[in-house]
């Protein structure tokens, strides 16, 4: 059922964690079981549990759900496993459902997965803000720091199918150098106050212009980023012809009146996005 990934039906916890098995086993399903093997008094083995294995998803689509699920332990809503004295690499998804009756936490490093629920058997809300990355990832931490002492840090490796490309935040395309260099608009705030259901404010100031990402071979976005790749034009120049908002030009122009009085050229770049989205780009 498409829509059980959004909620709409009920899995138990031993479900749900021998589901998220296909990210941590390279993509195979394990089938949980109670008990592994049974010895006798000389440890001889006298009876074992054959291991289910099930290949559900690619090894390469493994590895990239395990790198955007690590981050949500970097700096996510599982970011609280860092305080709790967890510094192992991992990756994890948090979950709360409506009232917060249910808190989730399935994580996992490549040696140990485990999934953490908290819940009634009569649904009602645990507590007010009851979300999952404040009551089951702090358990989490706390067993799987018990669970994983003395082991040494290790990640997956990649595989050669997958590649690491440098994107630009604004474009969204392949980055350029000078990408790197390209400030946040100055005008943005200005822009958003005037216009705010046409203008999309570019990146926050915090955030690097240019950003890492995993992509499967060929699947990349081939082109060079069209905004710091080609010429800009200033902005002393007359207004684009199809230009529909006069007052953004109007702000931009304003802002940029102290630079050219002073002799400078403040270059901004007027993209339309295929969303409909006007985005205005300030070097």
């Amino acid at each position: 059922v498409p829509s059980l990934a959004l909620g709409t039906g009920e899995v138990t916890l031993l479900e749900l964690t021998a589901a998220y098995s296909a990210f941590a086993n390279h993509g195979a399903v394990v089938a949980p079981r109670l008990i592994a093997r049974v010895e006798d008094h000389q440890g001889q083995t006298i009876w074992f549990a054959p291991e289910g294995r099930t290949q559900a998803i690619s090894a390469t689509t493994a590895y990239l759900m395990s790198s955007m699920l690590s981050d949500v332990v970097s700096a996510g809503t599982a970011a609280t496993v860092r305080a709790a004295g967890f510094s192992l690499p991992a990756a994890g998804k948090t979950g709360t459902t409506d009232d917060y009756s249910d808190a989730w936490f399935i994580g996992y490093t490549p040696r140990v997965l485990t999934g953490v629920w908290f819940g009634l058997d009569q649904p009602a809300p645990i507590m007010r803000g009851g979300f999952g990355g404040v009551v089951a990832v702090p358990a989490w931490a706390q067993f799987m720091r018990h669970a994983t002492q003395g082991a040494k840090p290790e990640w997956y490796k990649a595989p050669r199918d997958v590649e690491r490309v440098s994107i630009c935040r604004l474009s969204g395309a392949r980055a350029v150098e000078a990408c790197r260099h390209a400030a946040v608009a100055a005008a943005a705030p200005l822009i958003d106050t005037l216009y705010p259901a046409v203008v999309a404010v570019p990146a926050e100031p915090e955030e690097p212009p240019v950003f890492e990402d995993l992509f499967p071979l060929g699947v990349a976005p081939k082109d060079l980023c069209p905004l710091h790749g080609g010429p800009s034009q200033p902005l002393a120049s007359a207004a684009p012809a199809a230009s529909t908002t006069p007052l953004v030009d109007a702000a931009l122009a304003s802002v940029a009146a102290p630079a050219v009085r002073a002799g400078g050229r403040l270059l901004v770049e007027k993209i339309s996005g295929a969303d409909g989205v006007i985005r205005y780009v300030v070097k």
